[in-house]
């Protein structure tokens, strides 16, 4: 009589027996043992193999094998992870991308999608929708140690335009960025001086007499626009009798 041992390595997982043996009588030169049960909660079991970085395991758990000689085998299994890519305003070329682990690894590797939003700078992708920079650029490589959301982060300039129009303006252009989904963003208008003059503030309309806005104010801006310094200066004619009459002194 030979006995035959195969052993079970758990390969990050559990299996319910490490060693299986048989026996071989006289002329026989192999026996049949039937593979442990793996346990290993969130992945797929898929089996055993005697390679060690097998994906693709030779024997399914509790089948039967034959043994000819004392062997070690390794449990496979495999576990999904899923990256989802919202497009946050923008379009990504692909909404989901995934990747397995296999029995000890921790991670595994993605490439982020493409973003496209004409117009508009792409940073790339971050875990918090209203971030203003990102973790990862698009067409990247990742990796993945849980299932993910990402959100793609994308920005444009907008930029006001001060025309002195006359007076002086302490900036002739100030600018802000709109981030991802919003449609405006808030600017302060600079100063306006002029001596001798009263300041409105500014209009979009060169010959307004009146402002829409004042200097050193907070407004919201939705495009690229040109706004004029609207200012005003009172002037006084006075009228002498002189030895007659005027209807306005």
């Amino acid at each position: 009589r030979k006995k035959l041992t195969a052993t079970f390595n758990s390969n990050g997982a559990n299996v319910s027996s490490n060693v299986v043996s048989c026996n071989i009588y006289n002329y026989e030169t192999s026996c049949n043992i039937a593979t442990p049960n793996i346990i290993r909660e969130g992945w797929e079991i898929l089996g055993f193999d005697e390679n060690l970085m097998s994906n693709d395991p030779q024997y399914k758990i509790s089948s039967e094998i034959i043994l000819d000689s004392d062997k070690t085998m390794y449990a496979i299994t495999r576990k999904e992870l899923t990256a989802t890519f919202n497009s946050n305003g923008a379009n990504v070329s692909s909404d989901t991308v995934s990747c397995n682990m296999y029995n000890t690894q921790i991670s595994c590797s993605i490439k982020t999608p493409n973003i496209i939003k004409d117009g508009w700078e792409i940073l790339g992708f971050a875990s918090d929708k209203d971030a203003t920079s990102a973790s990862y650029k698009k067409l990247s490589n990742v990796l993945l140690s849980t299932d993910v959301i990402f959100y793609a982060i994308t920005r444009k300039k907008l930029t006001a335009t001060f025309n002195s129009n006359g007076a002086n303006v302490s900036s002739n252009t100030v600018s802000c960025n709109m981030y991802n989904t919003q449609t405006s963003c808030d600017i302060t208008t600079p100063n306006i001086t002029r001596d001798g003059w009263e300041i409105l503030g500014y209009s979009s309309v060169q010959l307004s007499t009146s402002a829409s806005y004042g200097k050193l104010s907070k407004i919201i801006i939705d495009s690229n626009k040109t706004l004029y310094a609207i200012t005003r200066k009172k002037l006084t004619a006075t009228f002498n009798s002189n030895g007659a009459n005027v209807s306005s002194n």
